[in-house]
């Protein structure tokens, strides 16, 4: 039986395309990558995270070379309808608006036939992420989407769910980060700029992903459209003033929690909620005000957005604001004042992808002020909410628990240098450290990879390992731990170099994934070098006793022997 309602209505006419539009490739994005986010390996995530961009960037493709379509036909419509008999407007009325049908019925055959020569389809968008790189979208072309009112190419009727789309597009940023796929990350902030624009129609996110795209653009080392004091002037007008604390608080107390939908007109795109709320856009200026060092603005963002997500009673964003001013604090050195904010995520926590996140940065703060029982307990308590989902552990779980089992070990080694005098103690947390790391590898096992930031925490947990070692076992000991700590060693290695040799990875030699993995390779190649030196002079034969000089013979003398004709 067919079902109306307002989630199909607007897309019952486009059952049967003539051709594939910015409003199908939007959709196939988002299939995408949310598949990216339910995928069973990091391998699968990476091959869904690849296809997501490619959708992204066959969106803006689709809807240039309509563009370039669309103009050539208003252009040259006299000649389309007398030689190739196609009946673009009435003939009562020339010089009308043309009939939708056979005008899409035109750029169809145009597209797939090609037998209508137009010079537009010569200009192509790039479609390798590289160029992205150096390729800006032309002005004229968005202005032109701006003011359109179609969805077969980039404009705002093409987004039936606008909040949705915004949203899975930050997540497939936050994917690319986890990657560290930089290039990658390129077309999508473009396409947020022009979605902030286009459809969101917000001043303020078009300059939050300016500045992003500024930040990344300098990492990569390619020129940027915002020079220093561009962004500097973009960031001041990022800060919170006090009109707009007042107006938004102002718009809280009276915001409903209901919300009735009803369709005044065919063009009116149904949308759930807002694309973005005041607060989420409030954290988002405050990460670029992090990234660039501006940490009284952004804690003056996160108090305001904190405050608003109370009045909300919107437990997943306060916990988040939370989590970004216990962030704010360990930045700039201010571990002690960091602890009551991550106590406080901590309670408000309702996503698992936080949980990992905000668990280890609250541990990592705990240990370096030496409060490590409370540090164990926070990462225990987090580990069990994970494990108690039964065996079947998915990937969001299985990325969730890594950190946490990597920086449970780190918190054990790190402790066990406080109980040097104290033997059984100490025993005691190198064992325990030793099976946190395990079960690490246990987890990388079922993943089926690990990320980028992970493999730092591997090798500084090594490094660690390897130097208590070498000042605490004996001879006897030493070697057999050197071998465990070799083994750990290839399996890092041949981690790095499935990153380097991956496809999707982008292969400039100064983005920032090439040039962090040749430093995690430099840290491991010294690391062995030490170990192999270390091992092989344990392994040496002893040398050799010196030889003692020949002692020297004393000849005695000859016993006198007496004549035998002498008789006494």
């Amino acid at each position: 039986k067919k079902s109306t309602s307002t989630f199909t209505k607007k897309g019952e006419g486009e059952a049967k395309p003539y051709y594939l539009g910015g409003w199908h490739y939007e959709k196939l994005f988002r299939i995408n990558v949310i598949l990216a986010v339910l995928a069973e390996s990091l391998t699968k995530q990476k091959e869904y995270v690849t296809k997501a961009v490619s959708f992204a960037i066959y969106m803006w493709q689709s809807s240039f070379q309509i563009y370039g379509i669309r103009k050539f036909i208003l252009e040259h419509k006299g000649d389309l309808q007398q030689k190739h008999g196609y009946k673009l407007t009435s003939s009562s009325n020339p010089e009308g608006p043309l009939d939708p049908e056979v005008t899409k019925q035109l750029i169809a055959d145009i597209l797939q036939t090609n037998d209508i020569y137009v010079p537009a389809l010569e200009s192509q968008i790039p479609f390798e992420e590289q160029g992205w790189l150096s390729y800006e979208l032309p002005k004229e072309f968005l202005a032109w989407c701006e003011d359109y009112q179609e969805a077969d190419v980039f404009s705002y009727w093409s987004f039936l769910k606008p909040c949705l789309s915004f949203y899975y597009m930050n997540k497939l940023l936050e994917l690319l980060d986890n990657f560290s796929m930089q290039v990658q990350k390129i077309p999508i902030l473009k396409t947020l700029v022009a979605f902030s624009q286009i459809v969101a129609k917000d001043q303020k996110l078009v300059d939050v992903y300016r500045v992003q795209l500024a930040r990344e653009s300098k990492r990569l080392g390619i020129p940027s459209k915002l020079n220093d004091d561009e962004i500097k002037a973009t960031l001041d007008d990022l800060s919170l003033s006090d009109e707009e604390r007042r107006l938004e608080y102002e718009n809280i107390k009276l915001q409903s929690f209901s919300t009735q939908f009803t369709i005044q007109s065919r063009k009116e795109p149904e949308v759930l909620e807002m694309i973005v709320t005041t607060q989420k856009r409030w954290m988002l200026q405050a990460t670029e005000q992090i990234s660039y060092g501006r940490f009284v603005e952004a804690k003056e963002l996160l108090d305001e957005a904190a405050k608003h997500c109370k009045i909300l009673n919107d437990y997943k964003r306060y916990a988040e604001a939370m989590h970004m001013i216990a962030l704010l604090f360990s930045v700039s050195e201010q571990t002690g004042d960091a602890v009551p904010f991550h106590f406080e995520c901590e309670k408000s926590l309702t996503t698992v992808d936080l949980l990992g996140k905000s668990v280890c940065l609250a541990a990592r703060d705990l240990r370096e002020l030496h409060r490590y029982t409370e540090a164990r307990g926070i990462l225990e308590n987090a580990v069990n909410k994970l494990t108690g989902r039964g065996k079947g552990v998915e990937l969001v779980v299985g990325v969730a628990l890594l950190p946490l089992h990597l920086e449970s070990a780190m918190l054990c080694i790190m402790e066990a240098k406080e109980y040097l005098t104290i033997p059984l103690r100490l025993r005691q947390l190198v064992k325990q450290s030793v099976k946190e790391y395990k079960k690490a590898q246990e987890v990388i096992g079922n993943i089926g990879g690990v990320y980028v930031s992970d493999l730092k925490t591997e090798i500084e947990y090594i490094a660690e390992y390897y130097q208590y070692i070498n000042n605490v076992y004996d001879r006897a000991k030493h070697e057999k731990k050197i071998e465990r700590i070799t083994n750990w060693l290839w399996k890092i290695e041949e981690a790095i170099i499935d990153l380097k040799c991956y496809k999707g990875v982008d292969p400039i030699a100064g983005s920032r994934l090439r040039f962090y993995l040749d430093e995690l390779i430099d840290k491991l190649n010294v690391l062995t070098y030490r170990i192999k030196g270390q091992t092989e002079l344990l392994k040496a034969p002893p040398p050799p006793e010196p030889v003692k000089p020949p002692e020297e013979v004393q000849e005695e003398p000859p016993a006198k022997v007496e004549p035998k004709g002498k008789k006494k």
